[in-house]
C-alpha cells in the first residue's frame, strides 16, 4: 500500500539521514531520569492539568499525535516519536514556531514525510529501517540502531525508553481502546479536520460511528466499568506491551496511569498525580538527559571523504546493477511473446523457456 510513498520519502530525507543523528548515539542516556510516556488516546485528556504542573519532574516522550495538544496547555516535550510515513501525519508536528518546538528532540523513522522534518536540522535522532536504500546509505556512512515499531507509534515509543534506559517510566494516554465514542484525546489534527468538514446531513456522531464501524469494533469494559471499544488493532498492540512486560526486570520500569484505559497484563497502575508529586522539582536528571540528547544531535560528525567514497562506488555498481536487470527484463519479455506465438501456432515452446530459466538464474545471482 505505502511502498511507493516510502520510497519517495526515504529518498528525499536522504541528507537528513546522513547528518542526523541515531539511536546509537542515545543508548542509556535516560539512565537515573523518569519518564513519562505520553500517547494520544482519549484518557490523556484527565491528566494533562497534573502533567502540566508537574512537568519539570520527568522526561516527557510524546507520540507525534499529542504533540500539538500538549503544546495548547503549556506542555512541552523533550522527545517526540515520529513514524507514519502518510502526507497526513505529518500536520502533528508541521507549523510549530521555534519559539514552541524549543530543543525538543524528534525521533524519526526514516521514511516518514519529509514536511515533518522541515526546519529542524540538529534535533533529529533516526534509526535503521528495512528498506534497501537506507541499507545502501547505512552501509556508507553507518547505521543509526534499531527502535521497534510494533505497529502504533505508541510501540515505538514505549520501546524509546526503554532503550534509553529510564529507571521508570510512567504511560499515559495509553487506552488501547476507543472510549467517550472519540479516537484521540482532544485537540488533535484528525479532530480538527473531522470539525471542519462536518454539516447537518453529516455529523460528528455519523463520522463516529464510520471509525468504529470500520474497525469493526465491538463493546467491552474497561476497570472502572465503562463502556469502551475494541478492535483487531487493539488486540494487536495489547499482545505486544504484554509480551515485553511479561519480562520481570521490565514490568518493574513501567507503571500505567488508571484512567479509562484497558488493563495490561503485567503492568502496575498508579495515581500520576501521586507518582510526579514523589519526584524531585527542577529535576536534574531530567536536565541532564535533555543537555545529551541536544549535544548528541548537534555534534553528529560530519561524513568523511572515505565514506562519500564508498557510496559513490556502491551507488554505481547499483545502477550498472539495475541497467543489467532493465536489459534481461526486456530479453525476457521477448522470449515470453516468442514462446507464447509458437505455442498458438502449435509449436514448442521449449527454447524458450530454457532461455527463461537462463535469464532468472543470471537475475538471482545478480540480486540474491
Amino acid at each position: 500500500r505505502f511502498e511507493r510513498l516510502w520510497l519517495r520519502n526515504i529518498t528525499r530525507n536522504s541528507p537528513e539521514i546522513v547528518l542526523a543523528a541515531g539511536m546509537n548515539d542515545l543508548a542509556g542516556f535516560g539512565k537515573g531520569a523518569r519518564a513519562v510516556l505520553v500517547a494520544a488516546w482519549p484518557s490523556l485528556a484527565a491528566d494533562l492539568s497534573v502533567l502540566a504542573s508537574l512537568q519539570d519532574r520527568a522526561v516527557i516522550v510524546a507520540v507525534d499525535t499529542a504533540h500539538k495538544t500538549l503544546l495548547r496547555h503549556g506542555i512541552r516535550p523533550d522527545a517526540v516519536v515520529v513514524v507514519d510515513p502518510q502526507k497526513v501525519n505529518s500536520r502533528y508536528v508541521e507549523g510549530i514556531g521555534a519559539e514552541e518546538d524549543g530543543d525538543t528532540v524528534f525521533i524519526a523513522e526514516p521514511a516518514i514525510c519529509p514536511m515533518g522534518l522541515r526546519g529542524r536540522r540538529g534535533r533529529v535522532l533516526m534509526f535503521n529501517t528495512i528498506f534497501p536504500w537506507f541499507h545502501h546509505l547505512a552501509a556508507a556512512f553507518g547505521d543509526k540502531g534499531e527502535l521497534d515499531l510494533g505497529g502504533s507509534v505508541a510501540t515505538s515509543a514505549f520501546d524509546f525508553c526503554l532503550r534509553a534506559g529510564f529507571d521508570e517510566t510512567l504511560i499515559l494516554g495509553r487506552d488501547l481502546c476507543f472510549s467517550r465514542d472519540t479516537y484521540h484525546v482532544p485537540g488533535t489534527h484528525y479532530e480538527s479536520q473531522w470539525f471542519a468538514s462536518v454539516h447537518r446531513k453529516k455529523t460528528w456522531e455519523m463520522l463516529t460511528f464510520k471509525l468504529l464501524d470500520y474497525g469493526a469494533c465491538t463493546p467491552a469494559t474497561n476497570e472502572r466499568g465503562e463502556r469502551v471499544w475494541l478492535d483487531s488493532r487493539f488486540t494487536l498492540y495489547r499482545n505486544w506491551f504484554e509480551q515485553r512486560l511479561a519480562v520481570t526486570a521490565l514490568s518493574r520500569r513501567f507503571r500505567g496511569g488508571m484512567k479509562g484505559v484497558a488493563r495490561l497484563a503485567g503492568l502496575e497502575y498508579v495515581d500520576p498525580k501521586e507518582w510526579l508529586g514523589a519526584l524531585t522539582p527542577a529535576s536534574t536528571e531530567k536536565n541532564a538527559f535533555r543537555s545529551m540528547v541536544a549535544q548528541a544531535c548537534r555534534y553528529r560528525r560530519s561524513p568523511t571523504v572515505e565514506a562519500w567514497g564508498s557510496f559513490v562506488d556502491r551507488t554505481r555498481t547499483i545502477l550498472q546493477k539495475m541497467g543489467k536487470f532493465a536489459q534481461s527484463a526486456r530479453e525476457a519479455l521477448r522470449e515470453s511473446e516468442e514462446g507464447l506465438r509458437r505455442m498458438r501456432r502449435g509449436g514448442d515452446p521449449t527454447g524458450a523457456l530454457r532461455r527463461l530459466e537462463r535469464l532468472d538464474r543470471d537475475l538471482g545471482a545478480d540480486f540474491p
